[in-house]
């Protein structure tokens, strides 16, 4: 953690459905960012970059996703079918 004093420690902490459990030994870009393993409530663990969890960007490990993207599908085919 020595490296990255600058950044605030996220551990415990909850971002959506998002909970941090620990820092991850990966960089996650050009700039040195922490990566920060995750748990999802609906058990997925998942490793998030540190932007993505304070600027809002994840919301989950994309299990909210993916029945919105099957229905919005649905309704685009359906519409095109007209």
């Amino acid at each position: 953690m020595a490296r990255f004093q600058h950044m605030k420690n996220l551990k415990g902490r909850k971002f959506n459905h998002l909970k941090v459990i620990g820092l991850n030994a990966k960089v996650s870009d050009k700039k040195g960012r922490p990566n920060w393993d995750c748990a999802c409530d609906c058990g997925k663990k998942v490793v998030v970059s540190h932007g993505m969890l304070i600027y809002d960007a994840k919301f989950s490990c994309g299990c909210l996703r993916r029945p919105i993207g099957k229905k919005r599908f649905h309704t685009v085919h359906h519409e095109e079918g007209k």
